[in-house]
């Protein structure tokens, strides 16, 4: 029901980018510190659409991936805990300049959380881990900088270097191994910070 809700929202944000206007792209690089669990770089796309051409509002989407956010430490019977998570996340944000050089903006969202990973255990066994997908919510600041290009009317050919801070709120559930489903009282809230670069048309 999560992933159905969410690809519905993803549907409505790729109609919404066909209209004419200021779109981005990018690939941004991302580092997560988190309360309960260890902090992650992940790598990962940025997808940015105006409602109309002269608007200072953006609706925003975040695919990421973070490939080892476990804690593994004073579990007893494992040596190394693997956990990987995917962001999906869809937002919107406010613009301080539609089109000028230096951007200042802030942002809202929800995200899709999708969870999973392994442990080794003292006898060199690899064990899967299954872990409930999580609905969350973020809230980010950030600065975005045009390097090169320029507005054409509706048509743009521009590229852009952005810093943003987030910061994430986000639930850990049941984390479940072969027959065993144990709920954890946890959570993966904590600071962030994305970067990279972005791709105007």
């Amino acid at each position: 029901m999560k992933r159905s809700i969410l690809c519905a929202v993803i549907a409505v944000f790729c109609v919404a980018g066909a209209a004419k206007a200021d779109h981005r792209w990018g690939l941004v690089g991302s580092y997560w510190d988190t309360s309960d669990a260890d902090a992650g770089e992940g790598l990962g796309l940025r997808f940015s659409y105006h409602t109309s051409p002269d608007s200072h509002t953006m609706f925003d989407m975040r695919l990421s991936q973070f490939n080892d956010l476990a804690d593994g430490s004073g579990v007893s019977g494992v040596s190394d805990v693997k956990l990987e998570v995917t962001p999906i996340e869809v937002g919107a944000s406010i613009h301080s300049a539609a089109n000028g050089p230096l951007d200042i903006y802030a942002g809202l969202g929800l995200g899709l959380y999708l969870m999973e990973g392994d442990f080794i255990s003292d006898l060199g066994a690899k064990v899967d881990i299954s872990a409930d997908d999580e609905i969350g919510y973020y809230g980010l600041l950030g600065m975005e900088f045009t390097v090169a290009g320029e507005n054409q009317g509706l048509q743009t050919s521009r590229v852009s270097l952005f810093v943003e801070a987030m910061y994430r709120v986000v639930d850990i559930g049941r984390v479940s191994s072969g027959p065993i489903t144990k709920p954890i009282d946890g959570s993966l809230d904590g600071v962030g910070v994305n970067f990279g670069i972005l791709f105007h048309w």
